[in-house]
């Protein structure tokens, strides 16, 4: 994993080596084994590489490398899982290589099949490779966005970097907020990276899936080269044949991602998806069966903790840890000099997301302090199962209406387990009181949510259920941008609300996320779960096979069932990455927040009304009305405040 960079000038001016390497070396967090710049074509083009050593860590690995007799040049960020089969191949067609490196792979492989060797990859990328004969530049990004890509094109320069962090050291570009790509992702953080936007004038992304072919004095165009959609696969009609099959593409899946030649931990949070990651690790591990280019240490398990904090999870990371016999390191968030690392992780963050980056990092920073250079991450499985709360209730309103009964019903139970597991959750009073339940406070749970299953042939349950989500299925949330410049992808589902979630609105962002909190402590993620093969194969089951029992996730659960523990296979709660964010703002960064509330340059922004929103604030520190519901408001607008220039 790597930090990549680009500069095409397009004036007469040559391109100095000092203005390359400012630009890329701005981005030494994510490469701090190495780096190194060449400059092409009459001195007009330049590629950066910050390394970060993960295969083959000899020098023989540096970029950027070339292949071809020095025809193809690429700088690479990201890993092609399956390039030991892919160097088979290519070697049984002729090719030679000098490297045991998957970069030496994606060249040949482009030499071999151009474009199309991107359906060939397994993994997760963003590169560019120049062409020396042809004069070309081609970008790529791999199927789901897992790599950034960001670009900027002018009159007088095409520029490319893995970070818009990169451009506030770009000679000759003057980086600026644009207003309205600003101000949309202040009112939704979800809302720019499935559709090529940031926060900044003229930076936009290569889209997931997409790809870049670029000739001087030509115009930027990106291809889609993959549609989930387009990729769906035959499934059996045997709910226990899906199983096996989901159960051997997740096995292939993680098998690929443990080829590494440094060491390997697990981010364990105690939810499903990262348990089941490491249970399946520790599995492999019990097992006789042989793992190609398996590093000597790939088992451990780090875990976020967050001691008398609600939010805390620990004792669900160690019913995983006792089930699996293995190893856990239980990391404390630092909270000395808090403050101070918030706002350094959110100006590198360089984004807006409705929690501060720096719990998530913190934990990635502990894995490399102790010699670790991969994380094995559980994310993707709940946006493309139901795991949120939105996409169940789209599957209770679009199956009543649709008059699927039996789905409807399985949706409705699901979500009221998803509500009711946990006393701390106030959201169920919200539903009883719309729905007028007549209950006790000596009523239980189940009882409760017995009289609810009473009601469901009532029509208005669905329409309760479906109201507060219709605003988000059915809303553009680039309709306050700028209409000037066309979406550039295809394949958005109007009628399918789970798959542009999955592609287009909460997973990139989460994607984002969780690229910049690892990278800034220089740790790799890997996400099993994001195989395009496991996928497409989510994709084409029926929506009965990822809901029912009472469950989101179905047939992770039941196919995974024997190797979790029961605590976990049972468990319905959803936390996410939790942040202790209300007790931080009412403690440790009380002082933070109220400084840059009362800032001059907080109070005359042109994006908010500062006046207003700090008299706010203020009421509800005198008042100590802070609640859940209401501090990840205020830390937008801190978010937003710390990454303006």
């Amino acid at each position: 994993m790597c930090g990549i960079a680009g500069i095409w000038q397009f004036n007469n001016n040559q391109l100095g080596i000092d203005k390359l390497k400012r630009f890329t070396d701005a981005m030494r967090h994510r490469g701090p084994d190495g780096a190194d710049y060449k400059i092409f074509d009459n001195a007009n083009l330049g590629l950066g590489h910050r390394r970060l050593s993960i295969l083959d860590l000899s020098e023989a690995g540096k970029q950027p490398m070339s292949y071809a007799d020095g025809r193809y040049w690429i700088t690479y960020n990201g890993e092609v899982f399956n390039f030991l089969e892919l160097k088979s191949e290519l070697m049984s067609l002729g090719f030679k290589f000098m490297t045991s490196t998957d970069t030496e792979i994606i060249l040949a492989a482009y030499q071999m099949w151009g474009s199309d060797c991107q359906l060939r990859f397994n993994g997760m990328w963003a590169f560019a490779i120049w062409d020396q004969k042809e004069k070309s530049l081609f970008l790529s990004r791999d199927r789901f966005g897992i790599k950034p890509l960001y670009y900027l094109n002018t009159k007088d320069i095409f520029a490319f970097a893995s970070e818009t962090y990169a451009f506030k050291y770009l000679e000759g570009y003057n980086r600026r907020i644009n207003p309205n790509t600003f101000k949309t992702n202040i009112s939704n953080y979800e809302a720019l990276e499935g559709y090529g936007y940031s926060i900044f004038e003229d930076i936009y992304q290569v889209l997931p899936g997409h790809s870049i072919e670029y000739k001087l004095g030509s115009e930027i165009k990106q291809k889609q080269w993959w549609n989930t959609n387009k990729n769906k696969v035959s499934v059996s009609s045997s709910y226990d044949e899906q199983k096996e099959e989901f159960f051997t593409l997740f096995k292939d899946a993680l098998k690929l991602r443990l080829r590494s030649d440094v060491p390997i931990a697990t981010a364990l949070s105690g939810g499903l998806d990262s348990s089941a990651v490491y249970c399946m690790i520790n599995d492999f591990a019990k097992s006789s069966e042989s793992i190609s280019r398996l590093p000597n240490d790939w088992q451990q398990a780090y875990v976020a903790v967050f001691p008398n904090e609600p939010i805390d999870e620990r004792k669900y990371a160690e019913y995983v840890v006792k089930h699996t016999g293995a190893n856990a390191n239980f990391i404390n968030v630092d909270y000395s000099n808090i403050s101070d690392h918030i706002v350094k992780s959110t100006q590198l963050f360089d984004s807006i997301s409705d929690n501060p980056i720096y719990p998530v990092s913190n934990i990635y920073s502990a894995m490399y302090q102790n010699g670790i250079r991969v994380s094995m991450d559980g994310h993707g499985v709940d946006e493309m199962m139901y795991g949120y709360r939105k996409l169940i209730r789209s599957v209770i309103f679009d199956s009543y209406h649709s008059g699927n009964l039996e789905l409807y019903k399985n949706s409705l139970d699901t979500f009221l387990n998803m509500v009711f597991e946990s006393d701390r959750d106030k959201y169920h009073q919200d539903i009883l009181m719309k729905l007028k339940v007549s209950h006790t406070k000596k009523d239980s749970l189940a009882a409760i949510k017995a009289k609810i299953k009473n009601m469901m042939g009532k029509s208005y349950l669905p329409l309760v259920a479906g109201r507060s989500f219709l605003r988000d299925y059915n809303a553009n949330p680039l309709k306050f941008l700028s209409e000037s410049r066309p979406m550039l992808h295809e394949g958005i589902d109007s009628e399918n609300y789970l798959y542009n979630v999955f592609h287009f609105q909460t997973l990139p962002a989460i994607l984002r996320n969780f690229d910049r909190a690892s990278m800034q402590s220089s740790i790799e993620i890997r996400m099993p779960f994001m195989d395009h093969r496991l996928v497409s194969y989510v994709f084409s089951l029926p929506k009965n096979s990822l809901i029912g029992d009472g469950f989101t996730k179905r047939i992770l659960r039941q196919s995974l069932k024997s190797i979790l523990p029961e605590e976990i296979y049972n468990r319905k709660l959803k936390l996410g990455f939790p942040v202790p964010l209300l007790s931080w703002v009412k403690q440790d960064c009380k002082d933070l927040f109220r400084d840059i509330l009362a800032s001059e340059a907080f109070l005359k922004s042109e994006f908010w009304d500062g006046p207003q929103i700090k008299n706010w604030a203020d009421t509800n520190y005198e008042k100590d009305l802070w609640s859940e519901d209401n501090i990840y408001d205020l830390w937008v607008f801190v978010n937003a405040y710390l990454i303006q220039e």
